[in-house]
């Protein structure tokens, strides 16, 4: 496979393009081990669509984070969990998820409300295509071929050991994260806790809170604005 691979590698054509990118394949398969299923639709998709040969990561997925921003991450068809989340971190600024106790989950193909951590030897394709079949399995007879995993990043397991370190953006995925527990009756809090912490998410989430000031007749001061804010954070 390897000699032919060469024989037929050649930048100049489309042809010889797709052999470069199948010797890139090779290589990776021999680095990372073989794949546990095959590919998925999208993997498909992506490698008919766009000559891969011009990729280093020829295909890419968002990761969804508690504040309700994401992240494309590119990968190939071999990387692992461990090398989507070096990449995810680098580019975020957070720290590996041994130091940081944060992980990667995927949806439930069912539907349901059930969240599944993934270990870090897994490969991201063999996640993307168990899930594709899983669904096909869980909605026999539907065409869902727009559905695909949802990647959450978000923390496991968090010990007091971990603050050392730690940065602006785990911080602040922490504060959504517990936000959301609070939420959903996992968190439990007292009323005045419950206060405080709405307070410190609406400034996050708003800004400071503006004190009214006196202004000439007939102009616009900043107390409807302070009023319009304290509405919008009681509600």
């Amino acid at each position: 496979l390897k000699l032919h691979l060469k024989k037929n590698a050649d930048a100049r054509t489309e042809f010889g393009k797709y052999a470069i990118y199948c010797q890139r394949c090779v290589e990776r398969t021999q680095q990372n081990g073989d794949r546990e299923a095959r590919p998925s639709r999208m993997e498909i998709l992506s490698t008919l669509l766009r000559n891969p040969y011009h990729h280093s990561l020829p295909f890419s997925i968002p990761v969804h984070f508690m504040n309700g921003i994401y992240q494309v991450v590119g990968f190939d068809a071999s990387t692992t969990v461990e090398e989507f989340l070096n990449t995810l971190n680098q580019d975020t600024g957070m720290r590996k998820p041994a130091q940081s106790g944060f992980a990667l989950f995927s949806d439930d193909p069912s539907g349901k409300d059930i969240e599944h951590c993934l270990q870090g030897n897994i490969k991201i394709c063999d996640i993307i295509s168990k899930w594709e079949q899983a669904s096909k399995e869980q909605h026999p007879g539907k065409c869902e071929g727009t559905r695909t995993v949802r990647l959450t990043y978000k923390n496991r397991l968090y010990f007091s050991v971990q603050v050392h370190g730690e940065t602006d953006r785990e911080k602040l995925l922490l504060v959504y994260q517990t936000n959301e527990q609070i939420v959903n009756g996992l968190f439990p809090v007292n009323k005045e806790l419950a206060m405080e912490l709405t307070a410190l998410l609406a400034q996050v989430e708003i800004g400071d809170f503006e004190r009214p000031f006196s202004t000439p007749a007939g102009q616009v001061t900043s107390q409807s604005k302070s009023n319009q804010t304290l509405k919008q954070v009681l509600e």
